[in-house]
């Protein structure tokens, strides 16, 4: 873990699909006393939008963030047994952008789909090659 990680935010792992932002809320509050929570997510697929099996939460400080984990992780919560800890710094992903990995859009890379070799040439004026695919 960095060390600049934020110690007050609670990652809960193994969560039931139906287990909502709101339903964490309230089972925090009911069973660790004095728990203020600040914000959360309950981590939901883009395409479908239903839940990942897995939220965040953010307590107000350390102290209640290790509170929240010894008293609730492996506690039953909707038939499930959830994994409660100290969230971690997100790592940076490795590999690249959302570009195309040769050529574009444009003229100047061999055209949609293309590269810079006149082989690999495509919809565009072949990224100036002399040599043409058609």
């Amino acid at each position: 873990m960095s060390t600049n990680a934020p110690k007050n935010k609670i990652y809960f792992g193994n969560l039931a699909y139906g287990t909502t932002f709101e339903s964490l809320k309230s089972h925090i509050m009911n069973n660790v006393e004095g728990t203020e929570v600040l914000e959360g997510k309950v981590i939901e697929d883009r395409e479908t939008g239903k839940s990942k099996g897995f939220a965040f939460i953010t307590v107000a400080d350390e102290d209640q963030a290790n509170a929240v984990c010894a008293a609730l992780n492996g506690k039953d919560l909707d038939g499930r047994t959830p994994k409660v800890m100290i969230a971690e710094e997100q790592k940076p992903r490795e590999g690249g952008s959302n570009r195309p990995r040769s050529g574009g859009f444009g003229k100047r890379e061999g055209g949609f789909g293309g590269g810079d070799r006149g082989d690999r040439g495509g919809y565009g004026d072949n990224g100036g090659n002399k040599r043409s695919r058609f």
